[in-house]
C-alpha cells in the first residue's frame, strides 16, 4: 500500500538576505548557491551504496598571504588568528569554533602560528618572531570525516559486502 521513489532533480527559487544587511536577492536558483563548508557535523552522506551520519569531521583552512604565498592550515591553528573584520552574524549556529571560516575572511595573526603549516606556493616569508602576518581564506577543506553507517542500499548488480565500509573516510575519498 506504499510506494517507493528515489528523488532525481529537486529545483528550488530561493530570496537571499545578504549577511549583515537588510539587502535581499529574490528568485535565486538554489544550484547557483555553493556551500561554506562541504560537509557538517551531523549531515547524512551516502557512500558507495551506503547511507551514513557525520558524527566527527577535521577541517583545514587554504590561505593566501599579501605576498601571494598560498599555504594550508589546521583549523585547530587557524582558531588562534583573528578575524580582521568580525561582524555580529558570524555567531551562533553558523560560525560556531568548528565552521568559523569561510572564503574571503580576513585573518591576521602572529607569525609562530604559520610555523607549522604546509606551503602551497609562491614565496614563503620570513617567520620573525615580532611579525604579524594578514590573510585571506580561499578555501575550507575536509581532511577526514567520520561516520556512523545506518543502512545499505540496494545496488543493482552491487558485489560489495554487506559489512559497512571503514567509519573513517579520508581526504582522498571525501568526493565519493
Amino acid at each position: 500500500d506504499s510506494q517507493c521513489g528515489t528523488v532525481v532533480d529537486v529545483n528550488i527559487e530561493c530570496m537571499v538576505k545578504l549577511v549583515g544587511t537588510n539587502c535581499f536577492l529574490h528568485s535565486v536558483n538554489s544550484r547557483d548557491l555553493k556551500h561554506i563548508w562541504p560537509i557538517m557535523y551531523g549531515d547524512y552522506i551516502a557512500y558507495n551504496c551506503w547511507l551514513g551520519k557525520v558524527f566527527d569531521l577535521k577541517n583545514q583552512v587554504i590561505l593566501k598571504l599579501s605576498n601571494g604565498a598560498r599555504c594550508s592550515m589546521s583549523t585547530e591553528d587557524a582558531s588562534k588568528l583573528y578575524d580582521v573584520c568580525p561582524h555580529a552574524s558570524d555567531t551562533g549556529v553558523f560560525f560556531d569554533d568548528s565552521y568559523g571560516f569561510y572564503p574571503g575572511q580576513v585573518l591576521i595573526g602572529p607569525s609562530k602560528v604559520f610555523s607549522s603549516v604546509q606551503w602551497l606556493s609562491g614565496v614563503k616569508p620570513v617567520l620573525s618572531a615580532k611579525s604579524k602576518f594578514r590573510v585571506s581564506v580561499e578555501e575550507v577543506q575536509v581532511t577526514e570525516v567520520r561516520v556512523r553507517w545506518i543502512t545499505k542500499s540496494f545496488c543493482l548488480g552491487c558485489t560489495e559486502s554487506m559489512d559497512p565500509p571503514s567509519s573513517v573516510i579520508t581526504q582522498e575519498n571525501v568526493h565519493k
